[in-house]
């Protein structure tokens, strides 16, 4: 249990993680967008929590590409409450092996495997036009 009136870590962990693993498949599909999307999973999750983070403040995650290699993405993430960090962390974030993707190419067809789940079209997204390199701050910032 957090303390009253404040974030609990875990959940402060699992932003930084799952926003990582995101931008690294973001920033992968734009290096190669004429390949099917690309999948990631946390090789290693480092946290380093600032100051309490209150559980009344919208919070705003950042990411920033360090590194992109063709399996592995390293992101550094930050954590804010009321324009102040509260949490950093740096997340690797390594291409999933295809024997691990109950949809793989090998059963993927239209966006549709066998399963019944649906692919995500992440060029849908209006940032999905634009060019990640790393030092990229991600999500971009989009025009109005």
């Amino acid at each position: 249990m957090a303390v009253p009136g404040y974030v609990y870590g875990g959940l402060l962990a699992s932003l930084i993680d799952c926003h990582g693993t995101g931008s690294a498949s973001a920033a992968a599909g734009r290096a190669r967008p004429d390949e099917a999307p690309f999948r990631f999973v946390t090789a290693s999750l480092h946290v380093d929590y600032l100051r309490p983070t209150p559980i009344d403040a919208e919070l705003d995650v950042r990411g920033v590409i360090k590194e992109l290699m063709e399996k592995k993405v390293v992101v550094s993430a930050t954590v804010s409450a009321n324009g102040k960090e509260c949490a950093k962390g740096e997340v690797v974030a390594v291409r999933m092996p295809e024997n691990m993707d109950r949809c793989s190419s090998s059963r993927f067809d239209k966006k549709r495997c066998g399963c019944g789940w649906k692919r995500p079209n992440i060029t849908e997204h209006p940032a999905a036009t634009a060019t990640q390199r790393p030092g990229d701050v991600f999500p971009p910032t989009l025009p109005q």
